[in-house]
């Protein structure tokens, strides 16, 4: 059984919220970016909330990886769920640095702890045949030309602007679970789940190989959520809200969603795979297990407003007013 912590708040943060499209894809952006959201997390503790923190890893992992594919002829390439570790490695450096600054900057006496996490999935998942994950940088349609020779997956995210894109099998189990609960119950603040977790497949002796992918950190951080008796889950992106007819004229941004709207408008295929959809899932599978459980979707840049309502919100039956158009 699991013990609730009080105001126990689990915060999932994009990977593109954390290096915005067309900023500089450096260490100093980066690391920028990641001490804004350390000092709005404060915010968040300073009223009394305890954080357990998410991150993604999409544009850094895709990094990695043609950094490796690049040097090819002078070090040896590395598989896709090495390139996921080392991810959590230097993305877990930043954030540890960042949060102990905020904290003392603050004069919080607070540990903070970076956990490098696996998550179980399934070798015969579907996804391995149909890869959905927008990794790494954007290409336009002139990059095309200069990268056709890659053999890279790529997928059209916004109208001109290409990603290349890898398998997302569903996570299935977080095994550094327990871990995450007892350095949450000694008040520790906890960053784990990096990238959804190093993808690993499990024999039927319990042994343990890593595969090529990348796990959605929104599916990673609800399954967290559940296993932890969280309250509320907030994922934030780089929109202050879920939309309906996503960048079309009739646009509709919407406030409120009840848990069998976001099931209708996930089933008509109103979020894109890779991008909205697994949140809108991630959400939907929440409040499942969870129902009086809530979910905010909103801006990184938005965390104690999205604490307080301000972005989408998703719970089980409550019912809101009309959404907003854009």
């Amino acid at each position: 059984m699991v013990k609730p912590q009080k105001n126990l708040v689990l915060i999932a943060l994009g990977g593109n919220a954390l290096l915005g499209v067309g900023e500089e894809r450096g260490f100093d952006a980066q690391r920028r970016r990641i001490r804004e959201t350390a000092r709005r997390v404060v915010d968040v503790v300073e009223e009394g909330y305890q954080p357990i923190i998410t991150h993604g890893n999409g544009p850094q992992v895709g990094d990695i990886l043609r950094r490796y594919e690049l040097t090819k002829e002078w070090f040896p390439p590395m598989p896709l769920d090495v390139c996921d570790a080392e991810s959590q490695g230097f993305l877990g450096y930043m954030f540890l640095n960042a949060f102990n600054n905020a904290f003392v900057e603050a004069g919080l006496d607070i540990e903070v702890v970076y956990l490098l996490t696996r998550v179980v999935v399934d070798p015969n998942d579907k996804a391995f045949k149909v890869p959905t994950k927008p990794i790494g940088p954007y290409y336009s349609n002139e990059d095309l030309e200069k990268i056709k020779d890659m053999g890279y997956s790529l997928r059209e995210v916004h109208p001109g602007r290409w990603r290349r894109v890898v398998p997302s099998p569903d996570p299935k189990e977080v095994l550094e679970i327990n871990s995450i609960r007892d350095l949450v119950e000694a008040g520790c603040l906890v960053i784990a789940g990096g990238g959804g977790g190093i993808p690993v497949i499990k024999d039927r002796y319990g042994r343990l190989r890593g595969v090529e992918a990348v796990v959605d950190k929104d599916l990673t951080s609800s399954l967290i959520a559940q296993k932890l008796g969280v309250e509320t889950l907030l994922i934030l992106t780089d929109v202050k809200r879920v939309s309906i007819n996503f960048r079309r004229d009739n646009q509709v941004d919407l406030d409120h969603l009840t848990l069998e709207e976001a099931k209708k408008y996930l089933a008509e295929g109103h979020f894109w795979a890779g991008s909205m959809a697994p949140k809108i899932e991630a959400a939907i599978r929440f409040l499942e297990a969870k129902p009086g459980g809530k979910v905010v979707i909103s801006a990184v840049d938005r965390v104690r407003e999205a604490l307080h309502g301000d972005g989408t919100i998703i719970t089980k039956n409550t019912r809101f007013g009309p959404a907003s158009s854009s």
